[in-house]
């Protein structure tokens, strides 16, 4: 391991807490979701537009299904609504708000919800006991460490001086500030292929068929207010459903923005650690599995470096496929195959 210890810089993801035995994997956290709040748990494997959610939880948080919550609102105003007619004095807009309030339930739990039991269930987690020095040989106490996890393990099993630590997405014990969490993506660009990918899709057609091969004008919401090009081709059959759209997909658009991690605000805030790392001449990456949504910070370290073609990246595994990833992180950044060392975890 590295020679130079006083130029190291570790980076510690979740694959280090789990090897400590800690109960911290998103499965995990998906079974407190399941016992805490059974609504909650029912919206996140139904309004998703991913393969296995949880297996990449972050990032999958920027695949909200907008056509499922569409439909929704859609179901609601069916349900609340006794006349969609405003002149009639049974017409009542306490049900409309209600209706897209109902129907766009979903967006309001993941934005408030999800991250108040995410804190719940962070606070819960802690080290098997006889698991303290599996990384006595891999760690050297004196150098500076970026922790990826919300919990505290390095100061206390390794007894790592805090100041040497930067909690880049919160650290657990601090109540006055949010835990980070989300995806990594861009929302415009996501939106981007979002739409080319659906456009051409039948069921978002100007007109569709009955079972009996009868032609009629689409009144899907998703397909008025996301693809409808030629107004008079659109059957919004009542202008509630065009106002109700209109707010529902405003409150859908802005959840991909609230639920993106804010990374340039968080290296801008983090700048006197980062800067700091100037003369590092080792990094030794411990349980992270070098997801995209990181990439900025790891480009920002190298950025900082004031010799980083010299940088000597040790960088650990835990199965075949995460090799694959480091070779492939280490084309993304440019990192020469000789610097790179991987080590089993």
């Amino acid at each position: 391991m590295p020679i130079q210890k006083e130029k190291t810089l570790y980076i510690i993801g979740n694959g280090f807490d789990l090897a400590h035995g800690v109960k911290s994997s998103y499965y995990e956290f998906k079974d407190y979701i399941k016992r805490h709040d059974k609504s909650l748990s029912h919206e996140m494997d139904v309004y998703f537009e991913c393969e296995n959610f949880w297996g990449d939880f972050e990032n999958n948080l920027a695949f909200l299904s907008r056509e499922i919550v569409m439909e929704s609102v859609d179901n609601m105003l069916d349900i609340y609504m006794d006349t969609f007619d405003e002149d009639d004095d049974n017409f009542s807009y306490a049900d409309y708000f209600a209706a897209i309030e109902m129907g766009t339930q979903v967006v309001t739990d993941l934005i408030e919800n999800l991250p108040k039991l995410f804190r719940q269930w962070i606070r819960t987690l802690y080290p098997q006991a006889g698991k303290k020095d599996i990384c006595d040989k891999l760690i050297e106490r004196d150098s500076m460490f970026i922790n990826f996890n919300y919990t505290e393990f390095l100061e206390t099993l390794y007894d790592i001086p805090k100041d040497n630590i930067m909690y880049i997405h919160g650290d657990r014990r601090d109540k006055g500030k949010e835990l980070i969490l989300g995806h990594g993506r861009d929302p415009d660009k996501d939106y981007s292929h979002w739409y080319k990918r659906n456009k051409g899709k039948k069921r978002f057609n100007d007109y569709q068929k009955e079972k009996k091969g009868r032609k009629y004008k689409n009144d899907s919401l998703t397909y008025l207010n996301y693809f409808l090009e030629d107004e008079s081709k659109g059957n919004w059959r009542n202008p509630i459903r065009y106002y109700a759209a209109d707010q529902a997909s405003s409150k859908i658009e802005g959840y991909f923005y609230d639920s993106a991690k804010k990374t340039e605000e968080i290296i801008i805030n983090n700048l006197e650690f980062l800067n700091g790392l100037k003369d590092i001449k080792n990094i030794v990456v411990i349980g992270h599995s070098l997801s995209p949504v990181d990439h900025p910070y790891f480009r920002k370290i190298i950025e900082v470096n004031n010799f980083p073609e010299k940088l000597h990246w040790e960088i650990s595994y835990h199965t075949e496929e995460g090799k694959y990833r480091i070779k492939k992180f280490a084309n993304m950044f440019d990192i020469a195959e000789n610097n790179i060392e991987m080590f089993h975890f």
